[in-house]
Formats: C-alpha cells, structure tokens, sequence
C-alpha cells in the first residue's frame, strides 16, 4: 500500500509518518506542505519524495492513500480533492470547523470509490480497547457518573504553530482537544452526546481552557476539563454502581478497575495495586521498547485502517464520527459564547 501525507506539521512527523515507515507492507511515496522547507525536511528525514503543493502530490505521486494533516480549516478543500481522485483518505481531527463543512465532507465520502476514516487514534488505544472490553462486560454496571480530563503545556512549547491560538484555524480547547473525547465517550459507551453546556477562558489564546458538562443518552452524566497551559494529562474516570474504572492513556499501567465494594485507599489494596504495576510493566514491556502506548495507538489505528481497505470492513473511525465530534464541540463553542455574554 502506497501512502502519502499533506502537511508536515507536529503530527505528521512525529507520529504518522513514524508510524507509517514502521508498518510492513507500507511504502512512503511522498509529503506536500504550503511551506516548501517543511516539505524537504520531511522528505529528507523519511527518505520520500518531497511535492509543492497536495496537487501535485495527489496527481504524481502514486499515492493510494492519502493522509491530510493540515489545519483544519484546510479539510474540507483537500479531503473532498482526495475522494475526488479515487484515494483512500485519511484525515486528522477535528474533521472540520463548521458542520456545514463537515457535512460535505461526509457526503464526499459517501459518493466515492476510496474509503475514508478520521483520526482518533484513542480508539486504537491498547488499554481504551480494554476499558472498552471492561464496560461492554457490564463488570461496571449501569454508568452513572464520568469525568474527563485532557490538559497539556502547549502554549508554553517552542515552535507552537500560530494556528493553535486561534479558534478560527482549529486552535483552542473545544476544536484541538474537546472533540478526542467527546469521541472517546461515543466509542467507549455506545452512547450518543444528548446535551452540552461549557464554559471557556480566553485571554491571547482563544479557548485557552475549558470546562464542559454533558448528559449522555445512556443516562450518565459527563465532564471534560481541557487546558492548554498545565502539564499533560489525558485520562477519564468512569464511575457506575457496581464498579470505578480509571484510565491514564499515558501509563503503561494506567488502566483500573476498582468493584464498588472495595475502599481504594486500603493497604491491601494498595499491595495489590503494586503488584498488578508490574505485571502491566511485564505485558507491556514491548510497546514500552517501542515508544509506549500513545505512539503504538497511532501504529494501531493505521493498522486497522488498512486492513479494513483490504478486508472491505469497518474503519475504525468514519466521517459520520467525525462529524458528530464536530457537532459536540460546536454546540460548547455556542454555549461557551452566550455564557460570557451574559456575565
């Protein structure tokens, strides 16, 4: 399979393109990117061909699929231009900025011979499969409460892109992060986002932070907490009344399960929870060598994209899951506004 990407951003080189080169059966063929040195860099670091814009990438490379990882405000315009030529499209999230946009990208889809998937790579995740399996049991029992936390020290990192200050351009807390777990509460539950309200703090980053309280339409009850100026932090607490469930998706050993009896505070069972560490370290121990879960999750979901091209099956994201993401975050971008102006 030949892949190619548009936009050589963070992303793209430190995790699809690694990614990629590290899959079998998987040839590189070329990167395109509006800024031309970006472009060489990344074609001289993977060893590919370098193209001056996603046209000629699209129209020379050999391409079979294609990845688009610009801004997205860009989607619309490259994803439609992708499932035009008949190539298998990947495009990062958010899948768009508008639903207008994210619509027609849906329908694009629908009318074309490529398949077509969003990236997000939690659902690729080792141990989001996990807790998946965990709630899908019913060991948790009827889901009452759950709280998300997505956080990082962006604003603060050297060659930040101006675009992650701007709502506009897909920066900010609701469009860059809100919609990775908006997205994992649908794959995680089987639940659908009834209703959202938020709030936002916006100083010279727009949506700087965030925090969002949602009504799931399996009944539960939902927070997100997001900020770009904190240390890094991605992980949900799931709470139901037979079982808690925690998940870290940046520890090796960041899945557990707690049954509602059980005082999580105990000596014995702080001893168990030692020793279940290092048995996570010991079954974990190749993803570790490897770069850890998060970058395997990018491995993963390309894995599973791949093979649902050759197999004709489910991808593990579609753009109708893509939209919908798109659709939680506008409705907290509207409540968000109309909540300052009323203070």
């Amino acid at each position: 399979m030949r892949v190619a990407l548009i936009g050589c951003g963070g992303v793209a080189m430190e995790r699809h393109l690694p990614a990629l080169r590290a899959l079998p059966g998987v040839t590189l063929v070329g990167v395109a990117d509006s800024v031309s040195e970006r472009a060489t860099n990344a074609a001289q670091r993977f060893g590919i061909r370098a193209f001056s814009d996603y046209r000629s990438l699209l129209a020379e490379s050999g391409a079979d699929v294609v990845a688009v990882c610009v801004s997205a405000q860009a989607h619309r315009e490259i994803g439609l231009a992708v499932l035009q030529t008949g190539k298998h499209l990947f495009i990062e999230k958010p899948l768009a900025l508008s639903r207008e946009d994210a619509e027609a990208l849906v329908r694009g889809a629908e009318g074309a011979s490529g398949r077509a998937a969003v990236g997000f790579n939690l659902r690729a995740h080792r141990l989001v499969r996990k807790a998946r399996d965990v709630i899908r049991s019913g060991q948790l029992g009827t889901l009452e409460v759950v709280r998300s936390t997505l956080t990082s020290g962006v604003r603060f990192g050297a060659g930040t892109p101006p675009w992650r200050r701007n709502r506009q351009q897909g920066g900010g807390a609701f469009f860059e992060m809100a919609v990775h777990h908006f997205d994992l509460w649908r794959f995680l539950f089987d639940a659908e986002i009834a209703n959202v309200r938020s709030i936002n703090k916006t100083g010279d980053w727009m949506d700087d932070a965030a925090a969002i309280a949602a009504r799931l339409s399996n009944g539960a009850l939902a927070t997100l907490v997001l900020s770009q100026s904190t240390r890094a932090v991605n992980e949900i607490e799931i709470l139901g009344r037979k079982g808690h469930l925690r998940l870290d998706n940046y520890r090796f050993d960041g899945l557990e399960v707690i049954p509602s009896h059980v005082y999580p505070g105990s000596i014995a069972y702080r001893l168990k929870g030692a020793a279940a560490s290092l048995g996570a370290a010991l079954e974990a121990w190749p993803i570790i060598r490897q770069g850890g879960d998060w970058a395997a999750s990018y491995r993963k979901e390309w894995e599973l994209f791949l093979d649902a091209i050759h197999t004709g099956g489910p991808v593990p994201a579609n753009l109708e899951d893509g939209l919908l993401a798109v659709d939680a975050a506008l409705r907290a971008v509207d409540d968000a506004d109309t909540e300052s102006k009323l203070v």
